[in-house]
């Protein structure tokens, strides 16, 4: 395997925690994507999640640290599947979110964009998904929005 930026699957499965190991990727995928959008409301709103209306991520240090660590621990995690029982589409799906996730680890780490980039701190608060998804009447919307 190569050894450039990311560590090979298996020296990540090799440090995974028991509670890191999900018996199945399915069992895997539902958890991480509950986990996932849980820390990430604004996309989840995005993708129609409206449970998380209103709700902001945690842009703080603290935050960005939790959120860093989580990164670590799906990463762990979804390598600790076994791969026995996979199919071809969940070996993808999880070289898929590997890959995904090591971006998100660079962006976080090398690049430091939440400390360089302004609009960090306002993306999140853009009630742009509000507006522009019809899937309630628009106060019912803004009433989510402002919530």
């Amino acid at each position: 395997c190569r050894r450039q930026r990311q560590m090979c699957i298996r020296d990540r499965a090799s440090v995974a925690t028991a509670a890191e190991v999900a018996t199945s990727w399915p069992a895997y995928r539902a958890t991480f994507i509950d986990e996932y959008l849980a820390a990430n409301p604004v996309k989840a709103i995005e993708l129609g999640r409206h449970e998380f209306d209103g709700q902001l991520p945690d842009l703080t240090i603290d935050g960005r640290a939790a959120y860093r660590r989580n990164l670590i621990s799906w990463m762990k995690g979804a390598t600790a599947v076994s791969g026995e029982a996979m199919t071809r589409q969940d070996e993808f799906e999880r070289q898929y979110l590997l890959s995904s996730l090591e971006a998100e680890l660079f962006w976080l780490d090398e690049v430091a964009y939440a400390r360089r980039n302004p609009l960090v701190w306002g993306g999140p608060a853009f009630p742009t998904v509000y507006l522009t998804r019809d899937y309630a009447p628009l106060p019912e919307r803004m009433d989510a929005f402002n919530s």
